[in-house]
């Protein structure tokens, strides 16, 4: 048990980047099982006018990903890791930009809503790595 307690940074749960992050985490846990249990409401929140439920049952992969994505945001925060969550929004960030590029090939696509959700994410997902990054270094 000690040796879990020593794995916990000191990052503050009162801090603006712990708040952003919970709200991420709890985001992807809301979209993972939405896009597991509703696949066709999800395909319209993802921007995909679709209506056969037969297509909107490949949204489900999306979902399965995002669940696992929240998952470990939401075990960073336990162990309140800010280099290691840094660099996990730094690798996924391809994700919602490939979400857009999946939204915006769309046949019936909104621009607008693609940018806004998905390049919005990326870019929510950027920023908060670095703000993370540079508090890690000024903490040591």
């Amino acid at each position: 048990m000690t040796k879990f307690i020593a794995l916990r940074g000191d990052w503050r749960p009162a801090s603006v980047s712990f708040v952003l992050a919970s709200a991420l985490a709890a985001l992807m846990l809301f979209l993972g099982v939405r896009g597991l249990v509703a696949p066709l409401v999800a395909a319209k929140g993802f921007g995909l006018p679709l209506t056969d439920v037969g297509d909107a049952v490949w949204l489900q992969i999306k979902g399965g990903r995002d669940l696992c994505a929240g998952l470990s945001l939401v075990a960073f925060l336990i162990l309140r890791n800010t280099r290691v969550m840094a660099i996990f929004l730094l690798a996924n960030v391809l994700a919602p930009v490939n979400d857009m590029r999946v939204s915006l090939s769309a046949r019936l696509h909104d621009t607008g809503y693609a940018l806004a959700v998905h390049g919005g994410a990326a870019a929510l997902m950027v920023i908060l790595a670095a703000s993370l990054m540079a508090g890690a270094g000024r903490r040591g």
